[in-house]
């Protein structure tokens, strides 16, 4: 697909396409080359997070087993604070938005409106 402002149908294209710099067949074969590359290695970065830093561990835990221990416990570490932190950040704007919507229904109930609107549309109101 070339990154125009639409496409061979006649619809448009999506935002992350004209964020692009140039159209992939704009660039010559070794760019290509270089391209799909680095496309491949940014795609198995999961992949070596999932299955390669378990099986390095376990690799690596016969010949250095504290340096093994102190690299699950940091990284353990890192992962707990940094939820907590995100947490104790996001959390209670979080419960008084929901504590906001649980009363607006609430008041919604009470005056009827959201069985006027079920009544209207001939269906009950599933939330």
């Amino acid at each position: 697909m070339l990154l125009t402002d639409t496409d061979q149908s006649g619809g448009k294209t999506h935002d992350w396409q004209k964020s692009l710099a140039i159209s992939t067949s704009t660039l010559t074969e070794s760019s290509k080359l270089l391209y799909w590359q680095w496309t491949c290695f940014c795609r198995a970065i999961p992949v070596f997070l999932v299955f390669g830093m378990p099986l390095a561990l376990m690799y690596l835990s016969f010949p250095y087993p504290q340096e093994t221990y102190v690299l699950v416990v940091v990284t353990s570490t890192v992962l707990v604070l940094s939820n907590g932190m995100y947490l104790a950040f996001f959390a209670p704007m979080m419960l008084i938005r929901i504590n906001q919507s649980c009363r607006r229904l609430l008041d919604q109930c009470w005056t009827g409106s959201i069985l006027r609107r079920a009544a209207m549309h001939g269906r009950w109101y599933t939330g």
